[in-house]
C-alpha cells in the first residue's frame, strides 16, 4: 500500500515538473530552438515539433522535412565547412495576449555569391585544355576553398517569428495553411462577386452592399471597392418622383413618369426638310422640371445636339432601356426647347428611353445633368416601379 502511495505522489511530482517546465519556457527559447534545428542544423523532425498545431495540420511532417531539406541544400554545405559564419541573435520580442512577436537577426555567408563564384569557376575550368580526371579534381578542390573563404560578403537578415501559446505550451506559428486559406478565400470572393452582381442586376442595391462589403473584408478587390462607391453614389444621388434635389445650381424634380408615343422632328428626305410626326411605337418618357438656384450663372441642364447620351433605364431583370436622342434623320425628340436658363429661372423637359418588357417591376433611372455654367456633371437616379408609370399605356402596362 505504501509502495502504491509512494508511486502516486512521484508521479503527481513529475507531472507538476513537466507542467512548471512548460509554463517557465519563453517564447523567445521556442525561436531559439528553432533555429538550432533548421538554421544552424537540417533537423525537420525535431523543427517540426515546436511546430502549432494549425501549422501541423496543414502541412504533415514529410513535406515539412522535405522542403527545408531543399531550402537548406547549399547553406548545409556552407555550415560544414563554415559554421562560424552562421549566427542569430535575438533583438526585441513584443507579447500581447497569447500571441508573441520575436524578431530575429540572422547573419550567414552570401550563398548566391558563392554558388554565382561556383558556376563562374565550372565554366573556366570546362573550357580548359586538361584532363577530364584533372578537371574534376580542380573543381572540386576550388569549390572547397570557397566553402571556407571568409573573405565571402556575410549578409544579414531581420525576420520576425510569431509564437502562441496553446494548452499552456509555446509553439511556433508560420501560417503554413495560408496557401490553402487563400484559395478558401478566393473561392468566397467569387461567389460573393456572383451572388453581388445578381443583386446589383435585380436593383436590389442593400443586399448588393452587403455583398461587396464582405469582398472587401477578405479581400482589398479593386472593382469591389469601385462597385461599393458607385452603389453609394446610386444611394446617395435617388430623387423620389414628386420631390425636389439640388445638385451644385441646379434644382432637379421628376414629375411623372409615361408610356406613351412621343413627338419626333424628323428629316422626310423627299420634302428636304424635317417634319413634325408622331412616333409609332411607345416609349418611357419622363417628365421632369429643372430650375437655375444661382446667383449668377446662366446655363442648360443639357445639351440639344449631344448623339451620344448617357441617360439610360434599367430595370430588375437586367435590361438596360437607351434614350432616345437626335440622329442622323431625327432633329428633335419631344418638344425640348435647350434655352439657358438664367438666375432663378425653371423650365420643363422630358427625357425618353426604349419602351420596357411587360415582366419588369422596378425601375432605375439615371439621367446626367449639368449643375452650373461650367458642365460639371451630376448623375441623378430616379427609382419607380411599375404602378408609377401614369397616363393611360402605363395603366394598362401595370395591369398586364
Amino acid at each position: 500500500m505504501r509502495e502504491k502511495a509512494t508511486l502516486c505522489w512521484n508521479c503527481a511530482l513529475l507531472l507538476a515538473f513537466i507542467f512548471l517546465t512548460g509554463c517557465a519556457q519563453k517564447p523567445e527559447t521556442i525561436v531559439e530552438k528553432y533555429l538550432e534545428y533548421t538554421f544552424l542544423d537540417d533537423n525537420g523532425e525535431e523543427a517540426y515539433k515546436l511546430l502549432s498545431s494549425e501549422d501541423q495540420f496543414y502541412e504533415a511532417e514529410e513535406v515539412f522535412t522535405s522542403k527545408l531539406r531543399k531550402e537548406n541544400m547549399l547553406n548545409k554545405k556552407i555550415l560544414q565547412k563554415n559554421a562560424s559564419s552562421f549566427k542569430y541573435e535575438i533583438i526585441d520580442s513584443k507579447t500581447s495576449g497569447d500571441t508573441t512577436q520575436v524578431r530575429v537577426r540572422l547573419t550567414r555567408p552570401n550563398a548566391e555569391e558563392i554558388l554565382s563564384n561556383i558556376l563562374s569557376h565550372a565554366m573556366v575550368t570546362a573550357l580548359s585544355p586538361d584532363e577530364e580526371d584533372g578537371k574534376i579534381e580542380h573543381a572540386t578542390k576550388k569549390f572547397n576553398e570557397l566553402l571556407h573563404d571568409n573573405a565571402v560578403e556575410s549578409e544579414i537578415e531581420e525576420k520576425e517569428f510569431t509564437v502562441i501559446k496553446e494548452n499552456n505550451k509555446y509553439r511556433l506559428y508560420l501560417n503554413l495553411g495560408r496557401p490553402y486559406k487563400l484559395e478558401k478565400i478566393k473561392q468566397q470572393v467569387k461567389e460573393l462577386k456572383k451572388a453581388a452582381a445578381d443583386h446589383e442586376k435585380r436593383l436590389d442595391f442593400s443586399r448588393a452592399l452587403d455583398n461587396y462589403n464582405q469582398i472587401k473584408t477578405l479581400d482589398a478587390d479593386k472593382e469591389a471597392l469601385k462597385r461599393i462607391t458607385n452603389i453609394r453614389n446610386i444611394k446617395e444621388n435617388t430623387v423620389e418622383l414628386g420631390k425636389s434635389r439640388k445638385f451644385g445650381h441646379l434644382e432637379f424634380t421628376p414629375e411623372k413618369i409615361e408610356l406613351r408615343t412621343i413627338n419626333l422632328m424628323r428629316m422626310n428626305w423627299h420634302l428636304g426638310r424635317p417634319v413634325q410626326e408622331k412616333s409609332n411605337s411607345e416609349y418611357l418618357v419622363l417628365t421632369f422640371k429643372a430650375t437655375n438656384t444661382s446667383q449668377d450663372q446662366k446655363f442648360c441642364y443639357g445639351e440639344k445636339d449631344k448623339y451620344y447620351r448617357e441617360n439610360v433605364v434599367r430595370d430588375n431583370i437586367g435590361n438596360v432601356l437607351n434614350e432616345i436622342g437626335p440622329s442622323y434623320d431625327i432633329y428633335r425628340v419631344e418638344d425640348n426647347d435647350f434655352k439657358k436658363l438664367g438666375p432663378g429661372e425653371s423650365a420643363t423637359y422630358t427625357v425618353v428611353c426604349e419602351s420596357p418588357v411587360d415582366v419588369a417591376e422596378d425601375y432605375l433611372w439615371e439621367i446626367e445633368l449639368y449643375t452650373d455654367n461650367q458642365k460639371n456633371k451630376q448623375k441623378a437616379y430616379i427609382r419607380f416601379s411599375k404602378e408609377d408609370i401614369n397616363g393611360q399605356e402605363g395603366v394598362q402596362l401595370a395591369n398586364k
